[in-house]
């Protein structure tokens, strides 16, 4: 039987994988580095840029004590006005 790869070496056979590439075929196979370039962030980081990008989207209209959130207020107005009264609204 033949490299299921070259057609030209003998095949090889491993124990638990059965028909295997020659080793010629196997020595030209590409290695994965040690680390690759996608892995660089850590999932620390990607979670720190995730909720710097999509931070406006995290605020919440009440802060501690039960009182207004101005920077929520800033970045939404329309539903500011909605949710809090004009007095509260002028306090901040």
């Amino acid at each position: 039987m033949k490299c299921p790869r070259c057609h030209e070496s003998k095949v090889e056979y491993h124990p638990s994988f059965g028909v295997i590439p020659c080793k010629n075929c196997r020595q030209k196979d590409v290695k994965i580095k040690e680390h690759p370039e996608f892995s660089t962030l850590s999932m620390q980081e990607r979670i720190t840029k995730q909720r710097e990008k999509h931070e406006k989207d995290l605020l919440q209209p009440w802060g501690e004590n039960q009182k207004i959130n101005p920077d929520y207020a800033k970045a939404y107005p329309e539903e500011s006005e909605e949710t809090f009264s004009k007095d509260e609204l002028e306090s901040l």
